[in-house]
């Protein structure tokens, strides 16, 4: 059989490319390019092993979760910080709100909350503004804790953040002197502006509701009502000490849209929390709610979930009878809609100082008394001091050299060749938590919060995971003398 010579030419023309693509697939075939997971690299003693798990890229242009935490443990009621309270729902009662909120999210999702974009046409309507750009949302609804508020703008706005701000309380809260006060701060340059959570032509307006609450689901209202489209969230309370604006750039950011803290906690084994949302119980601390950053066009969904979580007494009176506030609701709600979210893999340090450990002995040995929850960026460096332990310190033992925030205690870099388990991140969600011991002590003159080596007697002499962690101290005076200075005159101040 003969063929044309254009025929043969053409048979030449498909073994040349052939041939070519053989050769440019076997030469560069990467086979994490097909797949949506992460490969370990070779470990290198030379790197942390957050630095070794954050090293692992996604090959796709899709988010890749880089933990896959392991199946509870005991060590979860350990560290456990709401018990199963004196009125825990039945299986019953559980189970037929499971099933409310899963109909809501399956059923009326859109005709509730509607979408990012519709919602945005609404508020173009009834605000004139629309969800775009960068922000801060602080929630502020106490008068007595201005000084904080305060001295949380300054903080932002001495280290170079000229983001905008809105400041977010209930109808009512603050009185109108407050609201002059804030408004005195704003300049045009960084606008402050002050707004409330039951103005009827917010998106999804919440009221206060029952005042014996807290009130916590204003944070929820903040974050979904905002004017801006990317926001960091924070506590009134939750102080900068570098330029927080960064985050928004970074890789995690970009990829995920959401980035979540650790907590200093974990939800209890037989906590009705993890049948009510579904979920199977597993080795990892909670959230902190008191920072957040999130893209909301991204996590739409899970803050329409999260608003049904805290849209009514009803539901919140029953979540809160086996949940601490707020806080809980933003984990779950990422987890059920499997919204992409960052987790920070440095386990948080604690602010504090040294004091007797017997408070009835002032020749007692010394012991670290942590007050505020220090949060690390995304390369594991100090960014947020989260003063929560300020309103419980007795302001009036404080002085120059023995004041409430002259040291972070915090864990040593963790080393691949130290970890004689499962790399981090892939048996805990927060990969720096792995081998970690924090606990509430209260046999000083104070109530602190501490963490402990693997071999402290205070710690039981326990080790996680097979891994042996040990604790460095840091000199506030040296790494951040400006902020050492102008906290402890703030704390000076609460004496007043």
């Amino acid at each position: 059989m003969k063929f044309s010579k254009k025929f043969q030419f053409l048979i030449l023309v498909i073994c040349f490319v052939s041939s070519l693509t053989l050769f440019i697939n076997l030469k560069y075939f990467n086979p994490n390019n097909y797949y949506n997971f992460i490969k370990f690299e070779p470990p290198h003693p030379e790197k942390t092993a957050i630095e070794q798990q954050l090293s692992y890229k996604s090959k796709t242009n899709s988010s890749v979760k880089i933990y896959s935490p392991g199946p509870c443990l005991k060590d979860n009621d350990k560290y456990h910080h709401i018990a199963v309270s004196k009125n825990p729902p039945n299986f019953v009662e559980i189970n037929s709100r499971r099933r409310e909120w899963q109909k809501w999210l399956r059923d009326d999702f859109r005709k509730d909350f509607k979408s990012f974009d519709e919602a945005n046409t609404e508020l173009e309507r009834n605000q004139g503004f629309a969800m775009k750009k960068r922000g801060i949302v602080i929630v502020f609804g106490i008068p007595g804790l201005f000084k904080f508020f305060e001295r949380n703008v300054k903080f932002l706005r001495e280290s170079g953040c000229n983001l905008p701000i809105e400041v977010w309380s209930f109808k009512g809260e603050l009185d109108d002197e407050t609201i002059k006060k804030i408004h005195k701060m704003s300049t045009k340059k960084a606008p402050i502006t002050t707004r409330v959570s039951d103005d009827p032509k917010n998106f999804v307006p919440m009221t206060r509701g029952d005042e014996k609450e807290k009130g916590y689901h204003i944070k929820i209202s903040a974050l979904i009502n905002s004017k801006f489209r990317e926001v960091l969230m924070l506590d009134t309370d939750c102080f900068v000490l570098r330029n927080p604006e960064y985050l928004f750039d970074t890789e995690e950011f970009k990829i995920s849209g959401t980035i979540f803290w650790p907590d200093l906690w974990k939800t209890s084994t037989d906590s009705p929390a993890w049948r009510y949302f579904d979920q199977t119980c597993v080795d990892e601390f909670e959230q902190e709610s008191g920072i957040t950053v999130v893209d909301k066009k991204r996590a739409w969904k899970a803050l329409g979930l999260l608003w049904y979580f805290n849209r009514d007494d009803d539901i919140r009176s029953f979540l809160y009878r086996f949940l601490h506030g707020d806080k809980d609701l933003f984990r779950f709600s990422w987890k059920i809609t499997e919204t992409p979210v960052h987790l920070i893999q440095t386990y948080l340090g604690l602010g504090g100082f040294m004091t007797n450990s017997d408070k009835n002995d002032p020749n007692s040995s010394l012991q670290y008394c942590g007050t505020s929850m220090i949060q690390f960026d995304t390369k594991g460096k100090p960014l947020f001091a989260h003063v929560n332990g300020f309103k419980w310190l007795q302001v009036q033992n404080i002085n120059e050299t023995h004041h409430g925030f002259r040291y972070i205690k915090m864990y040593k870099p963790l080393y691949i060749s130290e970890v004689d388990g499962p790399i981090p991140g892939t048996y805990l969600s927060y990969g720096g938590s792995i081998g970690v011991i924090p606990a509430l002590t209260f046999n000083t003159a104070y109530m602190c919060a501490d963490i402990f080596d693997s071999n402290d007697s205070n710690a039981d002499s326990m080790t996680r995971d097979g891994v042996v962690r040990t604790t460095e101290i840091m000199d506030v005076r040296k790494e951040f003398p400006d902020f050492e200075k102008k906290i402890y005159k703030f704390q000076a101040e609460q004496k007043d």
